[in-house]
């Protein structure tokens, strides 16, 4: 396991480190041969895939992605989040489930704009992607094969899901979302996808999980340990200079770390920085939450403490960075100063501290935290 930071960070910078997810097993082998239609997707995500398949889709990815673009959709974005707020002020609401009525909504709209998908529909897209969660991350229980069956069931709704909504954008094209610009982009990576629907559907189901759930969970989970006492005083720096918001979601990205567990599988003899030398061949963990946590690289890490010097590693580091990392910041940004920053939420505070953490190896996030004005 490679749970500091100097290890973490060595690995994940190492090319010669494989990310293949038919090498990463959480399961037994024979449960992705079952459920193949699963395992196929997983297969071709830019998580889970190396050269030569993982440059050229990273390419385009990078140019419909980029900071650019995404800061196109900022004021769209902000609008969004004020109508929402201004929607739970018109509701007489004071106390809110924060993750389900406020930020999981927001990040689902905007994905939906994004990629180009009804947002009536958000909540059906959140339900495939619970199931998606489960499957990449979740460790073994004693029913897992009802448990898979049930996922791959919903899977195949959300493969065709996918398809049905790449149909409607070739006949209905000029659209301008994600889906009709990769149905329109001249590179070679994006005539694979038009060649090949079922592929193209694959990366749907990526981008749209990647874009919604994980920023959901650092809104929540973030929020929730600024307002505890122990930071209170970040909470008023950031109140009394909202240039420090973006800051601000830095350090929570490092502390929350939404994606806490990575992994790899070494293709050739790899000495570590201490010196652990691993062969081909072995299967390593990268635990993104402990390197962030890490007292050596972060001191006091359980503490809020803006402005760190350190990078820290919640979206990964080397050529498996997160890809839609500027989607994310652009996202928690505009959703904290908006709470932060509204006079309306002077008194914003926690309305309770007993919160569950889900149990998913893969992904971390909190349910149940619930904040009042």
């Amino acid at each position: 396991m490679a749970d500091d930071y100097v290890s973490a960070t060595a690995l994940l910078l190492n090319k010669s480190a494989s990310a293949r997810r038919d090498h990463l097993l959480v399961f037994p082998p024979e449960v992705y041969e079952k459920h193949w239609v699963i395992s196929d997707s997983l297969r071709s995500w830019l998580a889970f895939s190396d050269d030569p398949i993982h440059r050229p889709v990273r390419k385009l990815y990078n140019e419909l992605l980029s900071i650019e673009t995404m800061e196109k959709l900022r004021p769209q974005f902000k609008e969004l989040v004020q109508a929402s707020v201004a929607e739970l002020q018109a509701s007489g609401k004071r106390t809110i489930d924060l993750e389900k009525e406020l930020a999981l909504p927001l990040t689902l709209k905007q994905t939906a704009k994004l990629v180009g998908f009804p947002v009536e529909d958000i909540w059906k897209v959140r339900k495939y992607s619970q199931a998606v969660s489960w499957f990449v991350g979740h460790p073994p229980q004693p029913n897992l094969e009802e448990k898979c069956e049930h996922v791959q069931q919903a899977f195949e709704d959300y493969v065709q899901y996918c398809l049905a909504l790449i149909e409607d954008h070739k006949a209905n094209p000029g659209r301008g979302d994600f889906i009709d610009q990769m149905l329109q982009h001249p590179s070679e990576a994006a005539q694979s996808f038009r060649d090949d629907p079922q592929h193209f559907a694959y990366h749907l189901i990526d981008i749209i999980f990647a874009s919604h759930g994980n920023t959901a969970h650092l809104v929540t989970m973030g929020l929730a340990h600024l307002l505890l006492p122990e930071n209170s005083e970040e909470l008023e720096k950031v109140r009394a200079n909202v240039n420090l918001t973006n800051p601000l979601v830095e350090e929570l990205l490092r502390l929350t770390s939404p994606t806490q567990m990575l992994g790899r599988v070494t293709t050739k003899e790899t000495t570590f920085p201490s010196g652990v030398v691993l062969q081909a061949d072995e299967t390593v963990g990268v635990s993104l939450y402990k390197a962030n946590h890490d007292p050596e690289a972060f001191p006091e890490p359980e503490k809020v403490k803006i402005g760190r010097q350190k990078r820290h590693l919640a979206f990964g580091n080397g050529i498996h960075i997160c890809v839609g990392r500027a989607l994310g910041r652009l996202m928690a940004q505009e959703t904290l100063r908006e709470l932060l920053h509204n006079p309306d939420f002077k008194d914003l505070r926690l309305a309770n501290q007993n919160w569950e953490l889900e149990d998913n190896l893969t992904f971390r996030s909190y349910h149940g935290v619930e904040v009042t004005w």
